[in-house]
């Protein structure tokens, strides 16, 4: 039985913590990609009103960085490799994440016809890149996007 108590999901590489929003969400896998480490969650689908499977996710990609790069300069790059429209930005500042190592964006793109809503972190913190990216589909963003900001606000340095 849950009684509310959700459980500490670590990224032991990088020293993170964070907690999934609810049971819908599952941790699906861990690989490796040359010297980069993805994470990814999947949530339970949810049928749009095109009668679609949408499947929202939550992925972690942490990487080495050079001890000089700055967070600023780490974030513009990882935003020139992925590009998306930036609809607002969040930091530990306004109480979006815990998270104080790391820049944060809302954002859109449109992929093969869909609108997507992403929340994405850009960070640096124990000499590895952090990169998380949570992505929806608009229609659906109404439920997702509150779970998102649930897993934000838990989204910290590991104790």
């Amino acid at each position: 039985m849950n009684i509310g108590l959700l459980a500490q999901e670590i990224i032991l590489e990088a020293k993170l913590q964070f907690e999934l929003p609810n049971d819908h969400w599952k941790f699906i896998e861990r690989q490796t990609h040359e010297n980069t480490i993805v994470y990814t969650y999947k949530r339970d689908f949810i049928i749009d009103s095109e009668g679609r499977e949408i499947n929202p996710q939550i992925s972690f990609l942490i990487e080495p960085v050079d001890s000089a790069l700055d967070v600023v300069n780490y974030s513009i790059y990882k935003r020139s490799q992925v590009p998306f429209d930036v609809v607002s930005m969040f930091s530990h500042e306004d109480g979006t994440m815990k998270f104080k190592y790391g820049v944060g964006y809302q954002g859109k793109y449109t992929d093969r016809g869909l609108e997507h809503r992403i929340y994405v972190v850009h960070g640096i913190y124990n000499m590895m890149g952090i990169t998380l990216i949570m992505d929806t589909t608009e229609e659906i963003a109404g439920t997702v996007g509150p779970e998102f900001l649930k897993c934000l606000a838990t989204f910290d340095i590991l104790d």
